[in-house]
């Protein structure tokens, strides 16, 4: 073998072939990059805008998650995968009255959003309820049905656009196999109103 090709093979070729390697099992197994898709957690997260998802992170109240949707939600809205935020964990009571979101009796502070949207969204169960009065609703799956607290491996989650229902109050809870990842870091290229 002539010098020239050992050096390209050693010094440039190997370790762009196990840099490759590296980053398709890095992408395979701890992260990901995704594209928004709709106005779920606008104005934080808008469609089109791209994310680094974390897919082994832990879940906790507060995180931004990508999720599957399941067969109702997928058959109304048409996204298969959707971004949403966590309000409560397994074994959490949630209610809504007068304009405030409660989880275990405490208030939930919703710094990321604002007043207006707390108070004003589109649903007419929005003058108050709780998590069991939502799992009433004919679109909640039958096993989360007249359910008083959030089940286990399964989580209570909005929309941080609240006149978008498409999170647990329109559908149920989400259930940890369908979560995809958390969401890590905001790309701000690509991020545009369509």
């Amino acid at each position: 073998m002539n010098k020239h090709l050992k050096y390209f093979l050693k010094i440039w070729l190997i370790p762009a072939i196990a840099g490759i390697a590296i980053a398709v099992f890095l992408r395979g197994n701890f992260f990901s990059f995704v594209r928004i898709s709709g106005q779920s957690m606008s104005p934080n997260l808008v469609n089109n805008q791209i994310v680094l998802l974390e897919k082994k992170a832990n879940v906790s109240r507060g995180t931004v998650i990508v999720s599957k949707t399941n067969n109702l939600q997928k058959q109304n809205t048409g996204v298969q995968d959707i971004a949403l935020r966590v309000v409560a964990l397994p074994g959490d009571k949630v209610n809504y009255k007068k304009g405030q979101l409660y989880v275990n009796g405490k208030k939930v502070n919703q710094s990321y959003i604002s007043s207006q949207v707390k108070t004003e969204t589109g649903m007419s169960i929005d003058t108050g309820w709780s998590i069991n009065s939502l799992s009433l609703s004919k679109n909640w799956p039958k096993s989360q049905r007249n359910i008083k607290k959030v089940q286990k491996n399964s989580y209570f989650v909005l929309a941080d656009n609240r006149i978008d229902p498409v999170d647990s109050r329109q559908y149920g809870l989400i259930k940890k196999r369908q979560i995809e990842g958390v969401v890590k870091v905001f790309f701000l290229g690509n991020k545009n109103k369509d």
